[in-house]
C-alpha cells in the first residue's frame, strides 16, 4: 500500500486489543517498525 499511494495518503489503524490475540503487543509494534523503519522520517510523522 505504502508503495502504490505513498505515506501521505495511508492511514495507520489496528484493531486492538483483538490483535492480541494473535500476537502480544511487542510483535505488533516489531511488524510495524519493519513496515514503516524504511521510510523517511518525515514520512514516518504523516
Amino acid at each position: 500500500m505504502l508503495n502504490t499511494f505513498g505515506p501521505d495518503k495511508t492511514i495507520w489503524g489496528s484493531e486492538w486489543p483483538v490483535v492480541n490475540l494473535a500476537a502480544d503487543y511487542k510483535t505488533w509494534c516489531a511488524a510495524t517498525h519493519a513496515l514503516t523503519g524504511t521510510l523517511s522520517k518525515e514520512a514516518q510523522l504523516l
